[in-house]
């Protein structure tokens, strides 16, 4: 059973308490209180059944938007001003592309639609930092620093989990918003459970669970960051937005970055020296064909072993390898002859 042990909330106000309670740019300035609507906003409400939610609204100075929030309500396109009507254009979702109203007051911000049906968000100025650093790669804001990144979620939150937990894995996924959502995991070989944290650059959720199938081989502190690999895969022909990719340690390869772009397959890396790895890492080639073999096997030795069930079946006799071993060994005669259709055995 998996057991929720946090909200949402930033990790960077788990890791650097200093970071709370302000809002920062890029550059690292602080961000005043602006008179527009740019800047970055939260929300935080729950449903009808009282699921909660956290969405945070990230509109640029460039007119571009992204929000960051779960599953399809994640969204990123460009948006216009005019008057007090913000209007929304999404590049993944027509249905999110709306005009809304807004007002900004000492309470933040407000948007509104009237039709279809009315509809009104309160929105206030996001005061904490991203919980990790982004850098531009194919239109996409990558997460790096993701050595640094586990170590530090490892230190912040784990280590008071179980002092035996080991870090196993690093997992990214490309959202509905361009960004990406980071998987940490960590094995205690003492509880045999497993500590999961999943953030995107404003959101964390973690949860602990059995760990009998979980990953138990570490990852070593200093593996190769994602950025360098995925140059390395450019230079292979392995170009366009990362769509997911994966780090774990694989036996006599040891760490490996396992990456997914817009090609048709993917590539893997070492992620210790960045030596490309041709070979099936995760060894399932190599099961799948044994599975089928073995199964092959059975098949075969099941046939071997079938007996006609009456005397003159040749309809079922006919063509198999050892009909004739089998016939004797029950008991029978076997006879050959011919037909139009060719030679046939018989058991009698």
């Amino acid at each position: 059973m998996v057991k929720i042990i946090l909200g949402f909330v930033s990790l960077a106000c788990l890791l650097l308490t200093s970071a709370c309670g302000r809002s920062e740019t890029a550059g690292g300035e602080t961000q005043a209180a602006a008179q527009g609507p740019a800047g970055r906003w939260e929300r935080r409400y729950q449903d009808d059944v009282g699921q909660p939610y956290h969405e945070v609204l990230d509109l640029r100075a460039d007119g571009t938007y992204v929000k960051d929030a779960p599953g399809w309500i994640a969204d990123r396109g460009h948006y216009l001003i005019e008057d007090n009507v913000i209007a929304f254009r999404s590049d993944v979702n027509q249905r999110a592309s709306r005009d809304m109203h807004f007002r900004i007051d000492k309470d933040g911000l407000t948007l509104s639609v009237s039709v279809p049906f009315p509809l009104s968000e309160p929105w206030t100025r996001a005061t904490f930092a991203p919980n990790f650093h982004t850098v531009e790669h194919a239109g996409r804001a990558l997460p790096q620093s993701l050595p640094a990144l586990m170590m530090s979620a490892y230190a912040a939150l784990v280590v008071e989990w179980h002092e035996d937990a080991v870090p196993t894995s690093i997992s990214l996924q490309e959202l509905q918003s361009g960004g990406y959502e980071v998987t940490l995991r960590f094995f205690s070989p003492s509880s045999k459970e497993e500590y999961v944290i999943r953030m995107t650059e404003n959101l964390v959720k973690t949860s602990i669970g059995d760990g009998s199938r979980s990953l138990q081989s570490p990852l070593p502190p200093d593996f190769m960051d994602l950025l360098p690999v995925l140059d390395l895969a450019s230079r292979d022909g392995f170009t366009g937005a990362l769509k997911k990719a994966d780090v774990r340690t694989y036996g006599k390869f040891g760490p490996v970055w396992m990456i997914h772009t817009g090609a048709p397959t993917g590539a893997s890396y070492s992620a210790a020296n960045g030596a490309r790895i041709r070979e099936d890492v995760t060894g399932y080639i190599a099961q799948y064909n044994a599975d089928w073999a073995a199964a092959g096997k059975m098949l075969r030795k099941a046939l071997e072993q079938r007996v006609p069930e009456k005397t003159g079946d040749s309809a079922f006799s006919r063509g198999l390898k050892n009909s004739e071993s089998s016939c004797r060994a029950a008991g029978g005669m076997w006879t050959k002859g011919n037909s139009s259709h060719g030679t046939f055995g018989q058991c009698q």
